[in-house]
């Protein structure tokens, strides 16, 4: 593991020509092949709550809403300026894991339930 971060490190060092804006996009898509890094991105995105509502009983809450998702927008504006369709991938896999740790009696239907 030190070796790789190393690596990196020296690629910075070795390579000064090439863009900052090239690096960073070539960090994301390694970072967005690991499992690890994309359950933490999955984490932060639910967190930012980017879709949900801003506004508070007073306006400091509406304003500390408004930054968090101003910073979950620009994570998904990153992420997608990457690789495009992969917010979409990444809310797929957030949905999944809901499904999947749905405890076994409510995924059920039972018969009685289907007569409604």
């Amino acid at each position: 593991m030190i070796n790789r971060k190393l690596f990196y490190v020296g690629a910075y060092l070795r390579d000064p020509d090439q863009g900052i804006h090239d690096q960073e996009i070539d960090d994301w898509r390694m970072a967005l092949r690991i499992p690890a890094v994309r359950r933490i991105v999955r984490s932060l995105l639910s967190t930012s709550n980017v879709t949900g509502p801003s506004l508070g009983a007073d306006g400091a809450y509406s304003a500390f809403n408004e930054g968090v998702r101003a910073m979950g927008q620009h994570l998904l504006q990153r992420i997608e300026s990457v690789e495009a369709g992969e917010t979409a991938r990444l809310m797929l896999e957030s949905a999944d894991d809901l499904v999947l740790d749905r405890p076994q009696a409510v995924t059920q239907n039972t018969e009685e339930e289907e007569d409604y």
